[in-house]
Protein backbone atom coordinates (compact mmCIF):
# COMPACT_ATOMS: atom_id res chain seq x y z
CA UNK A 1 0.00 0.00 0.00
CA UNK A 2 1.33 3.44 -0.76
CA UNK A 3 1.00 5.47 2.16
CA UNK A 4 3.03 7.22 4.95
CA UNK A 5 6.47 7.81 3.67
CA UNK A 6 5.70 5.09 0.97
CA UNK A 7 4.73 7.88 -1.23
CA UNK A 8 8.00 9.28 -1.58
CA UNK A 9 9.07 6.28 -3.48
CA UNK A 10 8.20 5.97 -7.23
CA UNK A 11 6.72 3.27 -9.07
CA UNK A 12 10.48 2.70 -10.95
CA UNK A 13 11.93 2.22 -7.74
CA UNK A 14 9.14 -0.40 -6.24
CA UNK A 15 9.24 -1.85 -9.42
CA UNK A 16 13.19 -1.98 -8.95
CA UNK A 17 12.22 -4.12 -5.19
CA UNK A 18 9.99 -6.06 -7.29
CA UNK A 19 6.88 -4.86 -6.47
CA UNK A 20 5.01 -5.98 -9.06
CA UNK A 21 1.46 -5.01 -7.84
CA UNK A 22 1.19 -1.45 -6.32
CA UNK A 23 -2.44 -0.66 -4.00
CA UNK A 24 -3.58 3.17 -3.15
CA UNK A 25 -6.46 1.50 -1.30
CA UNK A 26 -8.19 4.89 -0.47
CA UNK A 27 -5.57 7.36 -1.34
CA UNK A 28 -6.98 9.30 -4.40
CA UNK A 29 -10.25 9.90 -2.72
CA UNK A 30 -8.58 11.26 0.43
CA UNK A 31 -6.69 12.99 -1.73
CA UNK A 32 -10.20 14.66 -3.28
CA UNK A 33 -11.16 14.78 -0.02
CA UNK A 34 -8.45 17.22 1.16
CA UNK A 35 -8.97 19.34 -2.42
CA UNK A 36 -12.57 19.86 -1.80
CA UNK A 37 -12.14 20.72 2.01
CA UNK A 38 -9.30 23.12 1.40
CA UNK A 39 -11.58 24.84 -1.51
CA UNK A 40 -14.53 24.43 0.61
CA UNK A 41 -12.99 26.65 3.23
CA UNK A 42 -11.30 29.43 0.89
CA UNK A 43 -14.98 29.87 -0.55
CA UNK A 44 -16.69 29.78 2.82
CA UNK A 45 -14.59 31.13 5.16
CA UNK A 46 -12.47 33.76 3.59
CA UNK A 47 -14.83 34.68 0.19
CA UNK A 48 -12.10 33.44 -2.15
CA UNK A 49 -13.21 31.14 -5.37
CA UNK A 50 -9.75 30.93 -7.00
CA UNK A 51 -9.29 27.24 -5.95
CA UNK A 52 -12.27 26.76 -8.48
CA UNK A 53 -9.34 27.90 -11.22
CA UNK A 54 -8.18 24.56 -10.96
CA UNK A 55 -11.00 22.77 -12.34
CA UNK A 56 -10.39 19.71 -14.38
CA UNK A 57 -11.66 20.47 -17.60
CA UNK A 58 -14.80 18.80 -19.00
CA UNK A 59 -12.24 17.80 -21.58
CA UNK A 60 -10.70 15.31 -19.39
CA UNK A 61 -13.32 14.42 -17.29
CA UNK A 62 -16.21 13.36 -19.51
CA UNK A 63 -14.46 10.43 -21.04
CA UNK A 64 -13.53 8.43 -17.80
CA UNK A 65 -17.07 8.66 -17.44
CA UNK A 66 -17.98 6.89 -20.11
Amino acid sequence: LVAGHANQISRADLAGMGVARISLGAALARLTHRTIIDAAQAMFDRGDFSPLGNMAPASLVDPMLK
